[in-house]
């Protein structure tokens, strides 16, 4: 037993190592040349733990492989700690099966709560940069030279300015900006800048003017911000309407229905 459980936690150790330690540009290069699935940790790469987009939204410098051998290793810490409280207090195999599985969502959790946190960012930064766009169109600034001058300064959400710096290097070589623009969104799944630069390439294709696009987008932008403080306010105001009631009901309890149910009894005796 005692051996077992030094194997697993050695496995788990050094699994754990493996899946958090970040890879090098040059190693994830030559893994990028190399055949898939030529060693243990590349095949762990068919596993669909989790979508390609919320790892890379995360901000993570890490591969799929490294965070299935993460869930792996987690998964086998939990159940190594729940096996060994097992042996000191009988809580069943139930128990170590939940402990395995927590540990192996865990990495989940993490990385997904972290890609959410970004995107949410990315929507804020979204609304700004098109204010700024607008602000800059109507002064006399073409869309394209206000995309750039925007590009350079930064919006402050790392996914936008990622996706901006990305455009702006591709405008330089060449490319069409707002198709770039649309590609580059997409593939960061950033669906409100997606969804401006798709609007702005139909009415360059059209021949119309980049102001009213802006405008609108803009105002959608703020609706849905809207939208949003008020699912926020709508969610703060059930958990505290909870928090009230789990808190005064023992005090109701006790000062009103228990003496009328003990008045109710000592009129039906009495």
């Amino acid at each position: 037993m005692s051996f077992l459980g030094a194997t697993l936690a050695a496995t788990s150790v050094a699994l754990f190592v493996l899946g958090v330690l970040p890879r090098s540009r040059v190693a994830a290069r030559l893994s990028a040349l190399g055949r898939p699935g030529t060693n243990l940790f590349g095949r762990l790469r068919g596993f669909r733990v989790m979508a390609p987009a919320t790892l890379r939204a995360s901000g993570l410098s890490i591969a799929i492989e490294q965070v299935v051998a993460a869930k792996i290793a987690l998964a086998l810490v939990g159940a190594l700690l729940a096996a060994v409280v097992a042996l000191l207090v009988p809580i069943g195999p139930l128990v170590i099966a939940a402990a395995a599985y927590g540990g192996f969502i865990l990495p989940s959790i993490v990385v997904e709560r972290r890609a959410a946190v970004r995107r949410g960012e990315a929507e804020q930064a979204t609304a700004s940069f098109v204010e700024w766009t607008h602000a800059l169109v109507l002064s006399g600034r073409p869309v394209d030279s206000a995309v750039m001058t925007l590009a350079r300064r930064g919006t402050g959400a790392p996914l936008v300015d990622d996706v901006l710096a990305r455009v702006a290097d591709l405008y330089t070589l060449g490319a069409p900006l707002q198709v770039s623009l649309i590609r580059e969104s997409r593939h960061a799944t950033l669906g409100s800048l997606a969804h401006v630069a798709e609007r702005l390439e139909r009415a360059r294709e059209m021949g119309l003017g980049s102001v009213s696009v802006l405008e609108d987008s803009r105002e959608e932008l703020r609706s849905a911000a809207r939208d949003r403080l008020l699912r926020s306010a709508s969610e703060v105001e059930g958990k505290m309407t909870l928090i009230l009631t789990l808190c005064y009901l023992p005090a109701l309890a006790l000062l009103v229905v228990i003496p009328l149910f003990l008045t109710l009894l000592a009129g039906l005796f009495g």
